[in-house]
């Protein structure tokens, strides 16, 4: 029914928990401009400044200036930032989401994303998702940098490390299904969360996919670089790589 709805839920990751209101305007569907061109979930990883920036820089390190721009562009043009709920329902085809729609990930939870991101983040009112490793500091990570604007998610507790034979050769291809499992449901104690998961070094097996749908995560993330679609395997999705370098152009472009 048209109208304008005041919508509260709890936002919980980790060791933070808060209830947040949305205010939400239900429009006809005639008037509704919803996407077609399909959502981009974007992929990043670190974020460096003049002053705390590492010795070799790859296109995995986007420096704050660039991080700012881009993120002025998606307030300026009044993007929507769907939740990871929000996300499974779309691919599901269950509902329709805005035209201007977009999610932020952070991958592999180091310093460098925590100390000179979130603070940015936290500044732009943008939400976005920390992909943390549970023997990588993932607990310390999570009590430690405890924001409502970053929420802790999967990237696994204790795979992100090298030992399979395909991809590019992280253990998961060598792990079974139980093992993966039994991975999956110790991130998400620690997390405290099931709402999403990114596959350690994007490589995927079916035994992962298999694991995934086992462990009851919504949405599941390889490094394909693509947007998501309705009618996507929900157990592998894509994301829209964002490199250090990239002009303000073409990621507007990406979008």
């Amino acid at each position: 029914v048209p109208g304008n709805y005041e919508i509260t839920y709890t936002f919980k990751t980790g060791y933070l928990e808060k209830k947040i209101t949305r205010n939400v305007e239900v429009v006809p569907k005639a008037d509704f401009d919803a996407n077609t061109d399909g959502v981009p979930v974007l992929m990043y990883h670190y974020v460096y400044t003049d002053t705390n920036r590492p010795e070799t820089l790859n296109s995995n390190y986007i420096s704050d200036v660039k991080l700012r721009e881009q993120l002025t562009y998606l307030k300026d043009n009044e993007y929507y930032f769907p939740s990871f709920d929000e996300l499974r329902a779309y691919v599901d085809g269950k509902i329709a989401l805005p035209a201007k729609s977009v999610i932020l990930t952070f991958d592999d939870g180091k310093s460098y994303f925590l100390e000179n991101g979130i603070p940015i983040l936290n500044e732009f009112e943008v939400p976005a998702t920390s992909f943390v490793i549970g023997t990588k500091k993932g607990p310390e990570i999570i009590k430690e940098y405890a924001t409502e604007y970053v929420a802790f998610e999967s990237h696994s507790y204790d795979m992100h490390k090298a030992g399979g034979n395909i991809g590019h050769g992280g253990v998961i291809s060598a792990m079974t299904k139980d093992q993966i499992v039994n991975d999956l449901n110790m991130a998400i104690e620690m997390t405290g969360s099931s709402n999403a998961f990114a596959f350690p070094y994007g490589d995927i097996t079916d035994d992962g996919k298999a694991a995934v749908a086992e462990a009851g995560i919504d949405v599941a993330f390889s490094t394909v670089n693509d947007k998501v679609y309705v009618g996507d395997d929900f157990r592998a999705l894509c994301r829209v790589r964002i490199n250090g370098d990239i002009s303000l152009g073409s990621y507007m472009a990406s979008l």
